[in-house]
């Protein structure tokens, strides 16, 4: 196979012809948020689903007894859910009228993977925002003395909703890098209005 760099991205010729591309950096982390976006159906079972009711004929797979078993466990989830850490990167101009981003690291990192990014980030934004890099569950700061067993995707984005609920942030820009963004896509499936 040969490879060929073109620009920041580069480009990989297979012998059958076929042309795939090699991301870096950032647009890597995002590309992958955006395919795990896209493929929601990736996430299996584990994410309560709402009703279909835009089409005629189309009924949700869930009954309501299992609504209510969700509703039900969505209590007790509740309470064990993690205080992340994180660490905030602020414009000094006021960033307030902006959707803040909030940057979500990928397995076995944490959030000064993103730490050199946040900054520039948090300065060089045309919109001013808050910038919000947080350390995932059992990850950096959060596992040394809050370990859970639970590292299912929806617990880990009812940990990212604790957060901006507790930060005051209604909606937010979320970037995550493999893991965090299948944390972020997850966060988009359940409260898809909450996500900008």
């Amino acid at each position: 196979m040969a490879s060929v760099a073109i620009g920041r991205r580069r480009r990989r010729v297979r012998s059958s012809g076929a042309v795939g591309m090699d991301y870096s950096g950032a647009a890597s982390a995002l590309l992958i948020f955006a395919t795990l976006a896209c493929c929601a159906e990736a996430f299996g079972p584990s994410l309560p689903r709402k009703p279909l009711t835009h089409s005629p004929g189309l009924t949700s797979a869930y009954s309501s007894s299992s609504t209510a078993t969700l509703a039900s466990a969505a209590t007790d989830v509740e309470a064990a859910t993690v205080d992340l850490k994180h660490t905030e990167y602020s414009p000094s101009s006021d960033h307030s009228l902006h959707d803040p981003v909030i940057i979500l690291h990928g397995l076995l990192g944490s959030k000064r993977n993103f730490a050199s990014l946040a900054s520039s980030l948090s300065t060089q934004l045309g919109k001013p925002r808050r910038i919000l890099a947080l350390d995932l569950r059992n990850h950096g700061e959060n596992g040394q003395d809050d370990f859970r067993d639970d590292m299912s995707y929806p617990s880990m984005a009812r940990d990212v909703l604790g957060v901006m609920d507790r930060e005051g942030i209604e909606r937010a820009v979320l970037v995550g890098h493999s893991m965090g963004g299948k944390v972020a896509a997850s966060l988009s499936l359940m409260e898809p209005e909450r996500v900008g």
